[in-house]
């Protein structure tokens, strides 16, 4: 598939798991993303730990670490690795997002300053074989763990058709140049 490519396998995400488990309070504090009934995200839950002060905005910021990070620091750690691996020039948004058993989040296209400026990359905290990212020309399988980067300006959508949870954290690097992974 040319808008997905794995980029790493097996990084050691069990401290992360282990703060989220203990901070379930932090789901959900911001749903401007998920309580549209016609967003595609509108099955999610969803973990702001980095983006622009204040409401969530698609206009031109500078992202800040939010109160989330504090009280989950693995967030941080991982989002520098990531930065330190692909060579990132700047850390823009970072989101943890919770699809529960039989969601998904439907077909769409990101955009909006955010989308257009910054690469993603998501790391996989949480996954099992009955999940997958979509594209039009196929589907990727993930295992906790993998981190991988996507093409947000195409069109995506995740299927978790698992019993359980799968939770990906979503770090936006700004590069150079931008990651095309064959796209």
């Amino acid at each position: 598939m040319k808008n997905i490519l794995t980029i790493a396998s097996g990084i050691n995400v069990i401290p992360l798991q282990l703060e989220l488990q203990r901070q379930p309070q932090l789901w959900n504090r911001n749903r401007e993303r998920t309580e549209n009934p016609t967003s595609p995200h509108r099955e999610v839950d969803d973990i702001w730990a980095r983006y622009g002060e204040g409401e969530l905005t698609n206009e031109a910021h500078q992202s800040v670490w939010l109160a989330a990070a504090d009280l989950i620091p693995q967030v941080k750690t991982h989002a520098r690795a990531v930065m330190s691996l692909v060579g990132g020039d700047a850390l823009g948004g970072v989101l943890i997002t919770r699809i529960p058993p039989g969601r998904r989040v439907y077909p769409h296209v990101d955009n909006g300053w955010h989308a257009l400026a910054y690469d993603k990359f998501a790391l996989q905290v949480s996954a099992h074989p009955q999940q997958s990212f979509c594209y039009g020309d196929g589907q990727h399988i993930t295992a906790t763990g993998d981190l991988f980067w996507f093409h947000n300006q195409a069109e995506h959508w995740v299927i978790n058709d698992s019993p359980c949870d799968r939770i990906t954290m979503i770090i936006c690097v700004k590069l150079e140049k931008p990651f095309n992974g064959g796209a």
